[in-house]
């Protein structure tokens, strides 16, 4: 059986469209913030009177715009070398991106990586709520060289030495079983686990309310929808402090709070090796992917500037650490993100991968994953596909739909579900799924390859791997 896949016929009219460009050194870059270009890129919500509409590029260009400094290694208690921090603070700020000396698609390309490490939040290490002291009770993984690769330490002044936050790598790096590090991939920072061993920490000295409300006033910006019915913010501004710890200990590395989502149905990470050839932006689909020019707005929007939007008559008001990198920042963050591969894959294919790829081709999966991009690129109707429709249909990120994921790559990827319900694809494709044994919470729909034998499903997942 086949599900039947949708297209969004008043978005995807929208096509090819103009765009005002700079050039820099020979190099046409994209004018990131085009408003016309932002409005054609934008899915509709579900209901169209509260599709965002965004600050004007008046606005936008009002916002600091971020330096680009080196940035350091954070270390795992026992690793970092002997007299690290105090070798830092000696050290002189050094800014790392000169697009003035980018000349080729490679340059620009190698230069993203550090727009792609760049922070735009700067905490004192002591202070910080997502603090490293942290990361070992919270299971953050820790890569071979002894590091936390998902933060950084930045030098802005020489002396002080800050740990920096909201970079692309908090979310989208991932620590494998050897502690190599792959960048890009379905990120695995158990981000709301740090936080969870935070408010345990204040709760002990008896600041657990006070951090709990600092928590609260924050992630109204990220939750917040009050013409959705209940609003999906009130269940966490009426939460304990207990109970927020529960529920932020039970999320598995894979899966991250997001704005736009709910405190209590945090979406998977998705993986951006690949990005490239995948036609929208997000779970719910709220963004064409049509150009790098697409991809620097989606980064702009993702890093804080999605905050001075506003859905009909709300706002979510704007962090204060929202800044925007420069135009040529952007843009060689796509050219990296448009490189990035993905890791050699140890699954080759043999026998049981074989015959794994005819299951697949006769259970008609190719409908929807259709090789050789395993997507169809296609928006797909919550219903349809009957997961849990709380992102789609009951979050400020709420289209109606959700993507056609590519399946590409899942050998290194996991969990799985757009919620990350499933930790592996034996648990996806496991029918105890449904009521939610084996997995985070019960995940419904998307029942292909549930009814299996045993041995087909073991090929199909051999088959997978592969891919």
């Amino acid at each position: 059986m086949r599900l039947r896949t949708t297209r969004r016929p008043a978005v995807l009219a929208a096509g090819l469209f103009s765009i005002c460009i700079a050039s820099s050194l020979g190099q046409t870059i994209p004018t990131t913030w085009d408003e016309a270009a932002l409005a054609s890129m934008q899915t509709p919500l579900r209901d169209p009177t509260r599709t965002p509409k965004h600050m004007p590029s008046s606005a936008y260009n009002r916002l600091p715009v971020v330096i680009v400094y080196k940035t350091y290694p954070v270390y795992a208690p026992g690793r970092e070398p002997a007299g690290y921090m105090d070798r830092l603070r000696k050290l002189d700020p050094e800014i790392v991106f000169h697009p003035e000396q980018l000349h080729t698609d490679g340059d620009w390309a190698k230069a993203g990586e550090a727009i792609f490490d760049a922070p735009t939040a700067f905490d004192n290490p002591e202070l910080a709520f997502v603090n490293p002291r942290f990361f070992r009770a919270a299971g953050v993984p820790v890569a071979a060289d002894g590091t936390y690769p998902f933060r950084r330490y930045v030098i802005r002044k020489k002396g002080e030495v800050e740990l920096g936050g909201n970079s692309c790598a908090v979310c989208h790096t991932r620590v494998m079983p050897d502690g190599s590090v792959v960048k890009g991939a379905q990120g695995n920072m158990p981000i709301e686990r740090v936080l969870a061993e935070t408010l345990r920490a204040a709760a002990k000295q008896g600041a657990g309310d006070l951090a709990a409300g600092q928590f609260k006033t924050f992630l109204r910006s990220f939750y917040a929808a009050p013409w959705i019915t209940p609003d999906p913010y009130e269940k966490l501004a009426g939460m304990s402090v207990e109970g927020m710890i529960a529920v932020w200990s039970q999320i598995p590395a894979g899966v991250m709070m997001r704005d736009g989502s709910t405190f209590d149905g945090p979406p998977q990470v998705p993986d951006l090796i690949g990005i490239r050839e995948r036609r929208y932006l997000n779970h719910t689909g709220t963004h064409l992917h049509r150009s790098a020019g697409d991809l620097m707005r989606y980064a702009a929007l993702a890093q804080g500037a999605e905050a001075g939007s506003s859905w009909g008559d709300f706002r979510p008001g704007v962090p204060a650490f929202v800044s925007r990198y420069p135009d040529e920042a952007l843009y060689a963050l796509a050219q990296y993100l448009y490189s990035l591969q993905p890791p050699a894959n140890p699954n080759h294919p043999d026998a049981r991968s074989r015959a794994g790829r005819m299951v697949f081709e006769r259970e008609g999966c190719g409908g929807c994953h259709t090789a050789p991009l395993y997507t169809n690129n296609r928006l797909m109707a919550a219903g349809e596909i009957g997961t849990d429709p709380e992102l789609a249909m009951l979050s400020r990120r709420g289209t109606g739909y959700y993507k056609v994921p590519s399946l590409k790559g899942v050998w290194y990827r996991g969990p799985f579900g757009h919620g990350g319900s499933s930790p592996t694809l034996e648990d996806w494709l496991d029918a105890a799924r449904l009521s939610g044994h084996g997995t985070s919470k019960p995940s419904t729909g998307h029942e292909f390859g549930l009814h299996l034998t045993a041995r087909d499903k073991s090929a199909l997942i051999a088959f997978l791997r592969t891919l």
